[in-house]
């Protein structure tokens, strides 16, 4: 149906300002965010060795041959302080018990505990931490995974820099895919993306004083904190959660640290038989969301609606105007189509362009593959994911069964 000619325009204008205003919006929203976290990352100097005594708790599953790797990497740190290494065998895997045999001799400091395969009525993996911090015997503990992969020998004393000051008990470090899976089949191009904006968007509110995850691939706290909070007490019915309810219940902006200088910035390697890792990894954290008190959930599910809804807005403002009785293009219409169209064109190119040259910058301080011209999809595909995620998986998995 043709609309007459005053209700076409007034229509037009109506979305063609609604998607301008979401555009403003977007950009409102990204763009503080997106310079915090560059700023940071350009302002991250290179550390001193550390003397401050520390465990590094490594937590693995199956694992043994990323274990090698990350035992390695660390005997490798340029540390003055007292270190030990604690690897906790969440199952007590053979392999991994077979291969810590072999080297318990060759690593001064190695020590390990494990889980039974058969532990019941609580999260494994949170008991796995909980008896690698027991077994600690220094203040500062750091945690890894057989899966990550340490930047070089100044990671130590990257991570345990912040603990200098009195005050800091929880240190936040990034961890993103690594190389070698971001160029194979293990991880899609809509997940890379999907992490790696999500991971944007905690580390900036944590550079802000305003901490609610972190990633237990690259962490520290003072074992002190970790027993005065008892622990994952306040979260032991959730199966997940030692990354972010747990960081989200004892974080403040007082006595947190986000470290991302280039020494600290950990990559991870998904296990060849687990091709699902980087899946898994994401879903345990949406199902662990709505139990972070301190995530800013108005913010996030406007950047999951306000593209949609500048999408949405400017192909009805395009078609209202090619409604318009007499046609778009022609006598008095035309001046207007024109305004109209090439308002709406503007507020788009700025957008993406804004955004695009933001994310960017910021991808290039993280060493991180470009979303070049796909941000645009990213950023609408995202509640598209999130919604079919939930369509195919109700989160009824976050307790753990009786």
């Amino acid at each position: 149906m043709i609309l007459s000619f005053d209700a076409s325009q007034e229509l037009s204008v109506a979305f063609a300002a609604i998607a301008c205003i979401a555009a403003v919006a977007l950009i409102v929203i990204y763009i503080p965010m997106l310079r915090r976290l560059y700023h940071a990352l350009s302002d991250s100097p290179a550390p001193e060795s550390g003397t401050l005594p520390v465990s590094v708790i490594v937590y693995t599953y199956a694992n043994s041959k990323g274990l090698e790797e990350v035992i390695k990497a660390l005997h490798e740190q340029h540390y003055d302080g007292s270190t030990e290494i604690i690897v906790v065998n969440d199952g007590k895997d053979n392999g991994v018990e077979d291969f810590l045999t072999t080297v318990e001799n060759t690593y001064p400091g190695l020590r390990r505990t494990f889980t039974p395969y058969d532990t019941r009525n609580i999260s494994r993996k949170k008991l796995a931490l909980t008896l690698g911090i027991k077994a600690a015997h220094n203040p500062i503990v750091l945690f890894l995974t057989s899966e990550s992969r340490l930047p070089g020998p100044c990671w130590l004393s990257s991570m345990t820099a912040p603990f200098h000051n009195r005050e800091i008990d929880l240190v936040l470090g990034y961890a993103g895919p690594g190389a070698s899976d971001t160029e194979s089949h293990r991880l899609s191009r809509g997940m890379r993306h999907d992490i790696l904006v999500g991971d944007m968007e905690w580390l900036s509110d944590a550079i802000d004083g305003k901490p609610w995850r972190g990633d237990g691939d690259n962490i520290g706290i003072r074992r002190s904190m970790f027993f005065n909070n008892m622990g994952f007490g306040n979260s032991l019915n959730l199966q997940y959660g030692d990354d972010d309810v747990f960081v989200s219940e004892v974080a403040t902006g007082s006595n947190t640290s986000v470290v991302l200088s280039p020494d600290s910035r950990v990559s991870t390697e998904a296990p060849d038989d687990t091709p699902g890792y980087y899946r898994i990894k994401r879903e345990r954290h949406r199902l662990m969301e709505g139990f972070c008190s301190k995530r800013p959930n108005t913010r996030i599910a406007a950047t999951y609606v306000l593209p949609w809804i500048w999408l949405l807005s400017t192909i009805a403002a395009s078609v209202c105007i090619l409604g318009m009785s007499g046609g778009a293009f022609s006598g008095t219409n035309t001046a207007f189509s024109c305004a109209v169209l090439g308002g709406i064109a503007l507020a788009g190119i700025a957008l993406w362009s804004i955004l695009g040259i933001a994310f960017n910058r910021v991808e290039m301080a993280l060493e991180q593959r470009h979303l070049r011209w796909s941000l645009p999809y990213v950023l609408l595909s995202r509640p598209i994911r999130r919604w079919s995620w939930h369509r195919r998986k109700a989160p009824r998995s976050w307790q753990q069964p009786c």
